[in-house]
């Protein structure tokens, strides 16, 4: 493998090509690290034959084994690899790169992919992220930076109670769904990303109308019937709780399962796990039109001239939404 390395250095290609074909032939299969750093050697190889398409196969199939064997060296060649890569402006193909996001400054570009999302804030990546995990090739497209919105200035606050709101809500049903899933979702994370999304358990306290003191106790009630923890609290229980509260702040309800993240930690989170999955993501990038044949999405088209020939369309804009939808 080191003279196959040596060979492409001085520009040997057919024998630096001779030289691996010979560790591959004799590489057993079960030396999983060393298969991950002949994929590398492979890749770099077709990255000196401009074979751009064949070295991001190779170098993705290497990252898979980087999972594996957890291997801090071959991820090092590998990004010193797509930095190359990039140099080489073959677009079209980076769609698999270490990276994921591509360099933004008017490239004009046609790519096809399985699913465009529309929307780099975290639902947009968190639906990229698990769709890739799918299998699907994913593509997120953003018109501003990943991440740079709403989703990073958010509180983190992860509560879906609204004092005395409805008890029979689909929405809330859907809420309180998700957010039992959302310890594994952290674990998953901060185990793929080494990124501390600081989750706690911290609970809510949420003031409420004095006037409304007799409609809470019900309500609270209600919810205790169906199993959650909720309390009412009033005057100086309401103070021991939270000592800075204003006086005139005299009835709250407190939901101590409520938990928080870090919104910042959380948006980069899963912003580095799409990627590292394989999800390309696209700053400075705004769609302007949704083409369609019949009844079905084809592609979208983007203001700086980027086509992205598709199947299936996801609108997670945020606030731009009603205008993405309106491209259609």
């Amino acid at each position: 493998m080191i003279r196959g390395d040596v060979l492409r250095r001085f520009g040997r290609l057919d024998d630096a090509e001779d030289a691996l074909l010979i560790v591959r032939d004799h590489l057993p299969k079960n030396f999983v690290r060393w298969q991950g750093n002949l994929l590398v050697a492979e890749a770099q190889l077709y990255y000196a034959e401009r074979d751009v398409e064949s070295c991001c196969e190779l170098a993705q199939d290497a990252l898979d084994i980087l999972e594996e064997t957890q291997s801090v060296s071959t991820k090092a060649k590998i990004e010193r690899l797509y930095v190359r890569l990039q140099k080489l402006h073959q677009l079209l193909v980076l769609y698999r790169t270490w990276e994921g996001v591509l360099p933004s400054g008017g490239c004009v570009m046609q790519l096809s992919t399985d699913v465009v999302i529309i929307g780099g804030g975290v639902v947009g990546c968190l639906i990229a992220y698990q769709l890739r995990k799918l299998g699907l090739r994913v593509i997120v497209l953003e018109r501003g930076v990943v991440g740079g919105q709403a989703s990073t200035a958010a509180t983190g606050l992860l509560a879906p109670f609204k004092p005395l709101g409805k008890l029979e809500d689909s929405y809330l049903d859907l809420q309180r769904t998700s957010l039992a899933l959302f310890p594994q979702l952290v674990e998953e994370l901060e185990d793929l990303t080494d990124i501390q999304v600081e989750y706690r358990q911290t609970g809510t306290v949420r003031i409420v109308p004095e006037k409304q003191a007799s409609r809470l106790e019900k309500w609270t009630r209600e919810w205790q019937e169906r199993g959650v923890e909720m309390n009412v609290l009033q005057g100086e229980a309401l103070r021991q709780l939270e000592p800075a509260l204003a006086s005139e702040y005299q009835l709250a309800v407190a939901v101590p399962s409520e938990p928080q993240v870090r919104a910042a930690y959380f948006m980069q989170a899963v912003a580095l796990a799409a990627k590292m999955r394989g999800v390309l993501l696209l700053e400075q990038c705004q769609v302007i039109s949704i083409e369609r044949e019949c009844s079905r999405v084809v592609a979208v088209q983007t203001r700086d001239g980027t086509s992205v020939a598709c199947g299936h369309v996801i609108i997670a804009a945020g606030a731009w939404s009603e205008k993405s939808r309106d491209a259609v």
